[in-house]
């Protein structure tokens, strides 16, 4: 005998394993569960599906074209070991691999699709040997050929109100105020569709029709819109529970 292990399967063993009774083991649960950030996470999670959009999941990893062309932090850290060419890069911004899901969709059969994402952006400290400043985001998607159909009215194709009202609704069913929306220009969006959202007073977001000469190269045939918020500052006021 060896070890206390040893000495243990012996006893047993002599005992006889089937006169030892059957019982789970017992779990110590810690009494909060969950942290609060990511309670708070999982309400978001839950409330975008009530306002019709499905829930995508990419990697946080993305290739600096990608960052540059769809962000507003540069390419992006460089990954050391990066599982491909493409994928070299730490995200800056949700909306390339969302707007990839959704041309996933739309060339697979879907007419329209609605879609967001929940997940951390990485932006660089700007000091040397330090970690990048991270960030939970929401991201939203939406664009087709065809519209969300109800037996009472016809048709209508995806717009920019359906991301503002999606972004309202989730406010509403989470029980903080709602971003206030404020035109701006950005390269990415097509000119005079973007704005810019704030929580207060407090830049917090984006939204608008993406730029056909980027739809175009991601495969996108027609109109898509895009909203990206930072989800510390959508959920400032929410009370925790």
């Amino acid at each position: 005998l060896a070890l206390e292990e040893d000495l243990v399967e012996e006893v047993a063993r002599h005992h006889g394993y089937d006169r030892i009774p059957t019982t789970l083991p017992r779990l110590l649960l810690f009494p909060e569960g969950r942290p609060e950030p990511d309670r708070r996470i999982q309400r978001v999670r839950e409330a975008m599906p009530r306002c019709g959009f499905t829930e995508a999941l990419n990697l946080s990893l993305g290739s600096g074209a990608d960052n540059e062309m769809l962000g507003r932090a540069g390419a992006g850290l460089l990954v050391t070991n990066p599982l491909s060419e493409g994928q070299d890069r730490l995200r800056t911004t949700l909306l390339p691999g969302l707007l990839r899901n959704l041309v996933h969709n739309l060339n697979h059969g879907a007419a329209e699709a609605r879609l967001f994402e929940t997940g951390r952006i990485f932006r660089p400290s700007g000091k040397p040997g330090h970690l990048p400043e991270e960030e939970e985001t929401l991201a939203l998607a939406c664009g087709g050929k065809e519209g969300m159909k109800h037996w009472s009215e016809p048709g209508r194709r995806a717009d920019l109100f359906d991301l503002k009202g999606a972004l309202e609704l989730a406010a509403r069913l989470l029980g903080v105020t709602p971003p206030t929306w404020e035109p701006a220009e950005l390269p990415f969006l097509r000119p005079g569709t973007g704005a810019l959202l704030k929580m207060g007073k407090s830049p917090a977001g984006l939204a608008g029709e993406v730029n056909p000469s980027i739809a175009g190269p991601l495969g996108l045939e027609d109109s898509a819109f895009v909203a990206e918020i930072s989800l510390v500052r959508f959920l400032a006021d929410l009370e925790p529970g």
